[in-house]
């Protein structure tokens, strides 16, 4: 079997293919009008970056980490009402309620050092002195 592969097999004059093209690319709209980027940059009161923060939307899927510059940015397809949420260990919670209706987002975050206190640890042994281990000096 030999196929002959010319200018016509790429590009046709037929109304069914161009339906079809136009069918494709209006497809193509409306799924990448579906969804909103966020984006922004976490750094805490010094304003100093804070990098490893997972950035999220509370209950999806959908979310990011900071880099080494504090700038995070994630798509979703995620509609109406939700609450975002952005946490790094050493630091307070960040949590927004947003609403995504089409428009993207870019958010400034700042969050807090935590400060903790440790207790002091007490370690302390108790020897028994008994006949075989005394020696004499």
């Amino acid at each position: 079997m030999v196929y002959i592969i010319n200018y016509s097999t790429f590009v046709t004059n037929s109304p069914i293919m161009k339906f079809g093209y136009l069918l494709l690319l209006l497809l193509c709209f409306t799924l990448a009008n579906g969804q909103v980027v966020i984006s922004g940059k976490m750094t805490d009161l010094k304003n100093k970056p804070l990098r490893g923060a997972s950035v999220s939307i509370k209950d999806s899927y959908d979310g990011s980490t900071t880099d080494s510059l504090g700038m995070f940015r994630f798509t979703t397809t995620e509609k109406g009402n939700m609450v975002l949420e952005a946490t790094i260990s050493g630091y307070t919670s960040y949590i927004k309620n947003i609403t995504l209706e089409g428009k993207d987002i870019e958010l400034n975050i700042q969050v807090k050092e935590l400060i903790t206190e440790l207790n002091a640890v007490h370690a302390q042994k108790i020897f028994k002195a008994n006949h075989k281990c005394k020696t004499i000096i």
